[in-house]
This record gives C-alpha cells, structure tokens and sequence, in this order.
C-alpha cells in the first residue's frame, strides 16, 4: 500500500521518468499514463480485483477517499529520497509524491515517515523542528527537508534526543579513513508534530549487522492504546 500511495514501484510513469521504460502509457490504453491513481481506480485490467475488493470492503474506490484504507492509528511511510547526484526536479518530484501520500491518511493518526532523505540537516536547533542535536552542516538538500517539514507539521525526530556523535550519524562516506573522518545523518525519522512527545529515544546502532552502508535508526515510541468494548 505504501508503494500504491507513494507512486514509488513498477508504473509505467514512474519508470518513464526514471529513464527505465520508452513511455509513460498504459496497456490498456495508448497516450494514459500508467500512474498509481489510474491502476487503482481505472485500469481496465485490474477490473475484477477492483470489483472484488470493492464489495469487500462495502465501498466504492475514490480519490478523496483513499485514506481510509489506511484508517489505523500509527500510518508509517518508508522513503528513500533521490540521491545528490540527481536532478533538482527529481527531487522536488520526490516530494510532490510523498505530500500526494500524506493527503491520503487520516490526520488523526500517529504519522512517521522515515527511511533515506539524501540530506543533511546538521546542527542548530530550527523551531521545533530541528532539536539541537543534529550532526554536520546543513546542505541545499536539508533545507528542502526543513521546508517539507514546516509546510506538513513534521518534526525531525532523530535531532531531539542528546547522543554521542557515534549515535548520530546514519551513513559512512566512501571516502571516510582513519585520517579523514566522514560520517554523515541522512537518514531521519519525522513525526506529527501533535505527537512528538509519544517518541522517548531515538539513535542509530553503528556496527550492526545488516547488510548496508547505512546504520539503522531505531526510535522507540510510547502510546496508549484502549480496549473498545462491543457495543
């Protein structure tokens, strides 16, 4: 679902505009663009799954309408924004895709987005917004996460809790040596504002074991939950 309301995966727009597919169009029709909206909403081929899942859930699929398959209380978005080796427009398509997600959950909701934001938001409490334990200095790429985050009431949770250097940054440069030290905080976990003080840490494990570049970021988070009784 995630990949759905992202726009991120095996769509014919996406794959155009990352150079990976001739067009942008759709089987089923030549000059409609293969996007998220139209393979859930209007694909002919999808017809059948679209009946079925429609009379599942009692309600007809519609635009405006589509956060309510998302209707649980903690929504989690996993990103992983273009690189700095992409364009400016690639990136700012990045982010018109992840406000399209965030206008589709249900505002009520505990909403975390994290994963790989290809930016630096380095030291310097901003607002809210940016605690003052961030790492490094603030390149073009961070502060268009600072905006993203002003506009959408999001707060960059990983710079609100004090750690060692060594629990602060996420991803290890290529170039990083004994003589030169290297380490960059790209990777963030952002949070509804109204929701902030549910987050109780928030640090990286260098060293792990997992296969990547990149350490995890791991957040632990504290909320009640009720028992509904029936009615």
């Amino acid at each position: 679902m995630i990949q759905a309301m992202t726009g991120h995966g095996g769509f014919s727009e996406y794959l155009y505009r990352f150079r990976c597919k001739e067009n942008p169009s759709c089987v089923c029709e030549s000059g409609v663009e293969e996007t998220v909206l139209h393979v859930l909403l209007d694909c002919p081929r999808f017809g059948k799954q679209r009946y079925d899942f429609e009379k599942s859930i009692g309600a007809r699929l519609e635009e405006e309408k589509l956060y309510l398959l998302l209707d649980s209380k903690i929504t989690l978005i996993q990103v992983y924004a273009p690189t700095t080796d992409a364009t400016d427009e690639d990136n700012e398509l990045f982010y018109e895709q992840l406000e399209t997600a965030l206008k589709h959950l249900n505002p009520h909701n505990i909403i975390l987005v994290q994963g790989d934001f290809n930016a630096k938001i380095g030291e310097g409490k901003v607002s809210d917004i940016v605690g003052s334990f961030g790492l490094g200095k603030r390149n073009d790429r961070g502060d268009r996460l600072l905006q993203f985050c002003e506009e959408h009431g999001l707060i960059i949770s990983n710079t609100h809790f004090k750690q060692p250097p060594r629990r602060l940054y996420t991803w290890k440069s290529p170039l990083h040596s004994l003589k030169k030290i290297v380490r960059n905080q790209i990777d963030y976990i952002l949070i509804n504002r109204r929701y902030r003080n549910s987050l109780t840490s928030v640090k990286t494990y260098p060293g792990a074991d997992i296969g990547s570049d990149h350490n995890p970021v791991v957040a632990s988070l504290r909320c009640n939950m009720k028992i509904l009784k029936p009615k």
